[in-house]
């Protein structure tokens, strides 16, 4: 992960020394090419959701052969590279268990052990109808909203059984996290304190 993470660095510093006006230019090909290949390598397991969006921000940003603006495109690109970054470093603290649901400033609190059950589970699904309420102001998509709803709804439901699932749990969570960063974040504290994994 940490060889990934350092090629993605890697190739967004290199994107600013970059001179091209072209998709044809031999210095941006290569750069291109590298970068998707490390994006596959990175999310192989999205559906190429992270590469489609890579190459949308080509598409929107070239007509035929040609850049509209390079220097904005550089500005987007450099916002994705540093966003599939960000996700990596997140997945990674993970798996690590680098760091505590306090570092994530949420309202979920640890208390004594006959105590905790209740409180954890009221805020528990406060923080899954803010997830909903920002997706419903957010995406402009109705058809995605409800299906936002319905997945979290689903997660939602297993959370509530006495011993959810694990690998249910992780699907609906892996789901969350291809269709919503933020909200994939916000739900971090909540399987951290209920079951200590992701």
């Amino acid at each position: 992960m940490q060889k990934i993470i350092t090629k993605l660095k890697s190739q967004k510093r290199s994107l600013w020394l970059l001179q091209f006006d072209s998709t044809k230019d031999s210095n941006y090909m290569n750069w291109e090419n590298t970068t998707e290949n490390i994006v596959r390598m990175a999310f192989s397991g999205d559906k190429n959701i992270h590469v489609n969006q890579f190459k949308k921000i080509i598409s929107s940003s070239t007509s035929i052969y040609s850049f509209h603006d390079t220097k904005k495109f550089k500005l987007d690109m450099n916002n994705y590279i540093q966003s599939c970054i960000q996700e990596l470093e997140l997945v990674e603290e993970m798996n690590n268990k680098k760091f505590t649901s306090k570092w994530w400033n949420t309202s979920i609190k640890l208390t004594q052990k006959n105590k905790q059950t209740n409180n954890q589970t009221i805020n528990i699904w406060k923080v899954f109808d803010k997830i909903i309420e920002e997706i419903e102001t957010n995406e402009p998509d109705p058809e995605k909203v409800e299906e936002a709803k319905e997945k979290i709804g689903i997660l939602q439901d297993e959370l509530k059984k006495e011993k959810p699932v694990r690998s249910k749990v992780k699907t609906w969570v892996e789901w969350i996290l291809n269709f919503s960063r933020d909200a994939f974040i916000q739900c971090v504290p909540i399987l951290l304190e209920k079951f200590g994994w992701l």
